[in-house]
């Protein structure tokens, strides 16, 4: 009876557990009973006796069950940690199994069972995430070099003004450009000349 009720502690806290996505978790002994699963499926069946991973009622458990014994003949010769490759439904799962052996000699494999599309979905998210912070980059560059372009094509435009205000023998005008200093020195240089070449005698 304890050890019932602490199998079924074992399945609710593996129910609780987060498995990827959409990732399911079971335990089994050497002989591929099952004594815990996170689907909350029955580990025993109605005359109380354990239930076969193979025969489970979680189609999940029984595929990656028969993929495990194929692999490996039996339960017992899983001595380390494993990852497999299996399809379900004609989807890519991946299923990992570690072996446990508890102080009091019980001896467990633990299994997780979690579809490829659970990884990928982080790898779709981060590749959309870092997309749209190039495009953010991108769009943030050409603006400050659209901002910066403009900034520098003042002067000129003021310059081109200038000229014409002359052109037009508009004379009196005075060219002040105070982007730099550079073009206030200019500015300065031509309203100097201006002044020289134009003053009556």
């Amino acid at each position: 009876m304890n050890a019932e009720l602490t199998l079924d502690d074992i399945s609710l806290f593996l129910e609780k557990q987060s498995i990827g996505r959409t990732g399911k978790a079971f335990l089994v002994d050497h002989r591929g009973r099952l004594a815990a699963t996170s689907t909350g499926v029955p580990v025993a069946d109605s005359m109380n006796y354990p239930v076969i991973a193979t025969d489970s009622a979680d189609n999940y458990i029984v595929t990656a069950a028969k993929h495990l014994e194929k692999a490996f003949g039996f339960f017992k010769a899983i001595d380390a940690r494993y990852q497999l490759s299996l399809k379900i439904n004609s989807k890519p799962h991946l299923v990992m199994v570690s072996p446990y052996e508890h102080e009091t000699g019980l001896t467990w494999v633990i299994a997780t069972l979690v579809p490829e599309s659970d990884f990928l979905a982080e790898i779709k998210s981060a590749r959309q995430r870092s997309l749209k912070i190039g495009i953010i980059a991108i769009l943030i560059t050409l603006l400050f070099g659209v901002i910066m372009g403009a900034i520098s094509l003042w002067p000129m435009l003021d310059l081109v003004r200038y000229v014409h205000q002359v052109g037009k023998g508009d004379l009196d005008h005075e060219l002040r450009l105070g982007y730099s200093t550079e073009f206030v020195k200019l500015s300065k240089e031509i309203n100097a000349g201006s002044t020289r070449d134009f003053k009556p005698e």
